[in-house]
């Protein structure tokens, strides 16, 4: 969602009075959302203006500070929502009273598996939409649930309209708080086969896929162990598809290592290629 696309500028000058922002920054940028004109460069030369239906352009910096405030504005609401008494906190948050947590332009909302804790969440963010003018994107939102059967997740999902998704997943990958295994990350298997079935199609050099290997599969390992304790023979299974790629000159062919792996991990100034172990 971007906030300065369709949000109202009524509603978000309240929410930063509420928060107590000096009248002169809001009128600031009030004058930034509601006055932008735009200009038609034909042949070199801007052709009159027209004004801006939508506020800010896309990609202006201060977009994202104001999708934060207006986010603040949906908070409060789910916080008073809370107080009704058809809501029921989720186990695990109902001691600090949590009801949502963001990261960027995504937020996690969490309640109890049932109906009216479910409708309660859908009817505030429906009312969220109509105030602000501003409405969450229903194909890009997902339902989790646990504890409760697979026929009533059914029943839940149909009834509030968003999908269900199981596992979970969050920037890609797996969220869980059990152990991983190596079921759980074959899509990080997967990810990195079908770069190497592409890149294999473009006869690359040795120096080339060497590149590709420190650069791209270096960083989507290091992203991934940086969350979840990847099992060693996940990284083994990695490590010996990094291998036919580097030495295989296309899919169909045979492959035979000229340089022992071990030698091709030590440092340049060593001798190596500087490739890291994988899991390290």
């Amino acid at each position: 969602m971007k906030a300065h696309d369709y949000v109202k500028w009524e509603f978000l000058r309240c929410i930063m009075a509420r928060i107590q922002f000096s009248e002169i920054f809001m009128n600031w940028l009030k004058e930034c959302v509601t006055s932008p004109k735009f200009s038609v460069n034909i042949n070199g030369v801007l052709k009159g203006n027209f004004k801006s239906q939508r506020g800010l352009r896309q990609g202006d910096p201060i977009s994202p500070y104001i999708f934060l405030i207006v986010m603040e504005g949906l908070s409060g609401m789910l916080q008073h929502m809370a107080d009704c008494e058809h809501f029921t906190f989720h186990p695990l948050c109902s001691e600090l009273r949590i009801i949502n947590v963001m990261f960027a332009d995504d937020m996690f909302v969490m309640a109890s598996a049932d109906v009216d804790s479910l409708r309660a969440v859908k009817g505030c963010l429906d009312k969220f939409g109509k105030i602000f003018g501003l409405k969450p994107n229903l194909d890009k939102s997902n339902m989790f649930l646990a504890g409760v059967n697979t026929e009533e997740q059914s029943r839940l999902s149909r009834l509030i309209g968003i999908p269900l998704e199981q596992p979970i997943k969050y920037l890609g990958v797996l969220l869980t708080s059990a152990r991983v295994n190596a079921d759980d990350c074959k899509v990080l298997v997967e990810k990195i086969t079908s770069k190497i079935r592409g890149w294999q199609a473009n006869f690359l050099s040795y120096a080339g896929k060497v590149q590709l290997i420190v650069a791209v599969f270096q960083g989507i390992q290091q992203f991934w162990a940086s969350c979840l304790p990847i099992p060693k023979g996940v990284w083994c299974d990695i490590e010996g598809c990094i291998k036919k790629f580097l030495w295989k000159r296309n899919n169909n062919a045979k492959f035979k290592a000229k340089v022992k792996w071990s030698d091709l991990r030590l440092p340049k100034f060593e001798g190596g290629l500087g490739i890291k172990e994988m899991g390290v």
